[in-house]
């Protein structure tokens, strides 16, 4: 495949940027990671007073009142920290993806994928990347844990989609030495 695909014109909204914020969190390996890892924290920082508080109220001869109040107090700590990790996820963007919005060109060349945006254009070099995903509504192109997304709508159909994904993965994988 020793061809350049596009350029890709699209917009990229606020509903892009959250759509990507869900597919990292909920889908992607690397984004469930730090999700797990934010809601162990928020666990731990929840059980431990809860704990302190019932290890001083209780005293042991009370086991069995112990017992159901440490249930009570793990139950409703896991449950908040099952959840307060999201509630940012679903908020809102954050200001650098608020940066992302706007009007993007993309090309596959040989060399690397090439973009522009109204604050500048770049070529990233294949070496830069190291997987495609796809979403929902758009594909993802990762540079480590940041991403370039590219709206399935800008794609004239869903085949010219899965084209432009297996061409930029084959070319990942021919600069970065994976097969």
């Amino acid at each position: 495949m020793d061809v350049e695909l596009g350029p890709i014109e699209f917009e990229i909204s606020q509903d892009d940027i959250m759509a990507f914020r869900k597919h990292y969190f909920f889908r992607s390996e690397p984004g469930r990671r730090r999700l797990m890892l934010r809601r162990l924290v928020w666990f731990l920082v929840l059980l431990a007073p809860g704990i302190a508080r019932l290890a001083r109220e209780y005293p042991s001869a009370d086991l069995i009142r112990f017992a159901g109040a440490v249930f009570v107090v793990v139950g409703s700590s896991g449950a908040l920290a099952w959840f307060i990790p999201t509630w940012g996820i679903k908020a809102g963007p954050d200001t650098q993806s608020l940066a992302a919005q706007g009007r993007w060109q993309f090309t596959a060349r040989l060399d690397g994928l090439s973009h522009v945006h109204i604050e500048g254009s770049a070529l990233m070099p294949w070496t830069d990347f190291n997987r495609i995903e796809h979403g929902d509504s758009a594909l993802y192109v990762f540079a480590g844990e940041r991403a370039l997304l590219i709206p399935l709508r800008a794609f004239e159909s869903q085949a010219a989609a899965d084209r432009f994904a297996a061409y930029v993965q084959a070319r990942i994988d021919a600069h970065t030495g994976s097969v």
